[in-house]
């Protein structure tokens, strides 16, 4: 979700989680584990 310059707060960094999620989905269908994600 994008979020105007104006109310932005600038002390906070916005990180994708994408990545994650798309690794643990891709783990969970080829039935491996999600835990090594984590750690």
């Amino acid at each position: 979700i994008a979020i105007p310059e104006s109310k932005k707060i600038h002390k906070l960094k916005s990180l994708s989680v994408a990545p994650l999620f798309a690794n643990a989905i891709k783990r969970i269908h080829t039935n491996q584990s999600v835990s090594t994600l984590f750690d």
